[in-house]
C-alpha cells in the first residue's frame, strides 16, 4: 500500500489521531481514535499484514481490533484495569486491504465489575462485524 502515508494524512485532516499502543498492540498497526477521550470512535487502515489467507482481512486481525477498540471504550469511565472475559463477534461482510475500518462502541450495562459492551465495524457505510462482549474492572474505585 503505497498510499498510506497520504491515506494516515487525509485521515489525519479529518479529526482521526493515532492512539499510544504498547506491547502486542505497537505490533500491529495504527490504531486511530477520533474525538474527544472517552469517545468509543476508533479506527485501522487494513494493511497487507493484516491480510488472511483469501486476501481479505483476517478474522483474527479483526478480533485484535475490536478487543482492543470496544475494551478501550471502557476505559475512561473505569480505568485502565480491565480485562476481556468475552468477546462474541458475528463476521458479516469481508474487509478489503486498503479499507478503512471504524468501530463505534457502546456500554450497555455495568454490573458491579462486570461492563456489557456492544460494537459495530464499519467500512464506509457498510456494516461489516458486530459484537457483544463482556470486560471485568480488576480494581473497583474507593467510595
Amino acid at each position: 500500500m503505497r498510499d498510506a502515508p497520504a491515506r494516515m494524512a487525509a485521515l489525519a485532516r479529518d479529526g482521526w489521531r493515532a492512539v499510544e499502543a504498547v506491547g502486542v498492540m505497537s505490533r500491529f498497526g495504527t490504531i486511530l481514535q477520533r474525538g474527544d477521550p472517552g469517545e468509543a470512535r476508533f479506527g485501522m487502515l487494513v494493511e497487507p499484514h493484516h491480510r488472511g489467507d483469501d486476501g481479505s482481512l483476517a478474522q483474527g486481525a479483526l478480533l485484535i481490533f475490536l478487543d482492543y477498540a470496544i475494551g478501550r471504550a471502557a476505559v475512561p469511565a473505569h480505568g485502565l484495569g480491565i480485562v476481556t472475559l468475552q468477546l462474541q463477534t458475528n463476521f458479516i461482510a469481508p474487509v478489503p486491504v486498503g479499507a478503512f475500518l471504524t468501530s463505534e462502541s457502546r456500554l450497555m450495562a455495568a454490573e458491579g465489575a462486570l461492563l456489557y459492551l456492544r460494537a459495530s465495524v464499519m467500512v464506509g457505510d457498510r456494516l461489516v462485524a458486530t459484537a457483544d462482549g463482556v470486560w471485568k474492572v480488576l480494581a473497583l474505585p474507593r467510595e
